[in-house]
């Protein structure tokens, strides 16, 4: 989780350590649920936590659509 946390919050993880408190980072993962929460009943899903899977003949269907970036 703290990768998608960083990039949430385009902070580099050597910043956020250096300069975040455990309860700042705490009071914005408070806040980062919350809103992602927000976000998933204002797109009408009824169960946050409900993953949708894909068949494997799907997935190969997107290959097309997926980029690889390097970082």
């Amino acid at each position: 989780m703290f990768e998608f946390v960083m990039a949430e919050w385009h902070q580099p993880p050597d910043y956020i350590v250096s300069h975040w408190t455990d309860e700042l980072f705490g009071l914005m993962a408070d806040s980062l649920i919350s809103r992602k929460q927000r976000e998933m009943k204002a797109m009408g899903s009824k169960q946050p936590a409900q993953q949708k899977k894909a068949s494997v003949t799907d997935l190969a269907n997107m290959t097309n659509m997926i980029k690889v970036v390097k970082g």
